[in-house]
């Protein structure tokens, strides 16, 4: 992902979440999408191990 890309991602991904409800009930998803659609995370959710 291009910096303009990440910045692009960044932007839609704040107005979408522009607002949410329950901050606590949303966190998950929150995380999942700021690391897979901003970050380029493909698996999130998934753990590495060194």
């Amino acid at each position: 992902m291009t910096d303009r890309e990440q910045r692009a991602a960044a932007k839609a991904f704040a107005e979408f979440w522009k607002g949410k409800g329950y901050e606590k009930g949303e966190s998950q998803l929150f995380w999942t999408s700021l690391l897979r659609d901003v970050f380029g995370v493909e698996k999130p959710g998934s753990t590495t191990k060194n």
